[in-house]
């Protein structure tokens, strides 16, 4: 455990020296790699599709705040649904602009929400994302990640089109948009997913908020617990896909726990044993205070002098 915080500090430390290089890079990472999965399920033989564009287009968000890089992304996304169908694009852009104006208004803040929501769908650990939200955000991060499910599941349905298209089908333009609304308005995973998700973030915010011992982890295991039973639950009820490999999603869930209990470590670590109880008042009410210190470690400075002694023998002599 030692270890582990002392690592923390450093960490702490590293990122309050170079914060100017690390938020740059951090951006460029994100942004690349949501790039690239957006290619990869709706990819297309144009430039946009190049990986080379992608780093460049990258490069230039790390330097602009995150919601630019939201932006830009929802635009290409856009731009490679046109591929597959101009009307699906268009309501595509409809389905942006009014998540945009929520997401400006409500969570201008968590852009980095929205797009690592869509990262971790794409491998396979999204259920870490509502636990993670709970723990160390606002409820109106919860905006963010439930635009994030959404894009996600645009690019599924769009990326199976797109495949589609590849193949030779000869399925119309109009079955194409009513299959997609069907797929968004009337897909029981997508409905499943996005209010389990939802409900365990409000767990684990409702949870850590509270000042019991132990809040944070207390929260992961419940929201946890609840995440696998309502997924589960759902998808043998209203036989999804997901009912097919609940043993896999189980296991991702519990998986995901465990992420989160690792990241809680460098979140928040607390010193319950030294838990101190106040209390005061004033004129109008009374004041119960508990205060838990963080663990925090110094890292040690040590400096050795060293002294020449056989000089000072030699002087004596």
């Amino acid at each position: 455990m030692i270890e582990i915080l002392t690592f923390k500090e450093n960490l702490k430390k590293l990122y309050k020296d170079y914060s100017m290089y690390i938020d740059p890079l951090t951006r460029f990472v994100v942004m690349v790699v949501s790039i690239l999965i957006l290619n990869s399920y709706v990819g297309q033989d144009g430039i946009i599709n190049n990986p080379f564009v992608a780093i460049i287009i990258s490069a230039v968000c790390c330097l602009l705040p995150i919601n630019v890089g939201v932006f830009v992304h929802s635009c290409l996304v856009v731009v490679n649904v046109l591929s597959v169908n101009v009307i699906m694009a268009l309501i595509v852009a409809m389905i942006y602009m009014i998540m945009l104006i929520c997401y400006f208004r409500f969570a201008p803040k968590y852009g980095y929400i929205m797009l690592l929501t869509v990262i971790l769908f794409a491998i396979k650990i999204p259920y870490l994302m509502p636990i993670v939200v709970g723990l160390a955000a606002t409820p109106s991060a919860v905006v963010a990640m439930v635009f994030g499910i959404i894009v996600y599941y645009i690019l599924n349905f769009a990326g199976t089109e797109a495949i589609k298209l590849e193949n030779g089908s000869t399925v119309s333009d109009m079955d194409k948009v009513n299959t997609f609304l069907d797929n968004l308005l009337n897909n029981n995973e997508f409905m499943m997913i996005m209010a389990a998700f939802i409900i365990t973030a409000v767990i684990a915010y409702l949870i850590r908020r509270t000042s019991m011992d132990h809040s944070h982890r207390i929260a992961i295991i419940a929201a946890g617990a609840f995440e696998m039973a309502f997924i589960i639950c759902g998808a043998l009820l209203l036989n999804t896909d997901m009912s097919q490999r609940i043993l896999l999603t189980g296991i991702l869930i519990l998986v995901s726990m465990g992420v989160a209990v690792i990241l809680d470590v460098f979140i928040l670590s607390v010193d319950y044993q030294r838990t101190e109880y106040t209390q005061f008042e004033d004129d109008d009410y009374y004041y119960y205070v508990k205060a838990v210190p963080k663990i925090k470690l110094q890292a040690s400075d040590v400096q050795v002098k060293h002294i020449n002694v056989n000089k000072k023998r030699n002087r004596r002599r």
